[in-house]
């Protein structure tokens, strides 16, 4: 902090814009089985060790809410689970600051049953 006649200022960076749309009932991504969806959720809700961390690399597959365009450009995606997954240009520009706060685990999206694209978890 700095003082300034009298009044301490902060320099902080400039934050870094999620890209984000409203989101409706369709516009979600859920993991590809239901056995999928109980093991993660007990290891990042739960926090069970049913999962090695280095194992974690869940298959999404985004609901039909979702453009191949949107997915490409939004930086956050809504999961049917508690568990933020965030876009690789997201985690390249903010992974430094936030290593500190949330690890980044690779998980991949899919779209239409061929296009894969790859994101991160935060937990």
């Amino acid at each position: 902090m700095m003082p300034k006649n009298g009044h301490n200022i902060l320099k902080t960076r400039p934050m870094y814009k999620i890209e984000q749309i409203q989101t409706g009932f369709d516009q979600i991504v859920n993991f590809k089985s239901v056995a999928d969806s109980d093991r993660y959720w007990k290891y990042f809700v739960e926090n069970e060790d049913v999962i090695r961390t280095e194992y974690v690399n869940p298959l999404l597959i985004a609901d039909t809410g979702y453009s191949l365009r949107q997915l490409e450009r939004l930086d956050f995606l809504n999961c049917i689970l508690p568990i933020p997954i965030f876009s690789e240009r997201f985690v390249e520009k903010n992974g430094d600051t936030l290593k500190n706060d949330l690890l980044f685990l690779p998980c991949r999206v899919q779209f239409h049953d061929k296009y894969l694209l790859s994101t991160w978890l935060a937990y």
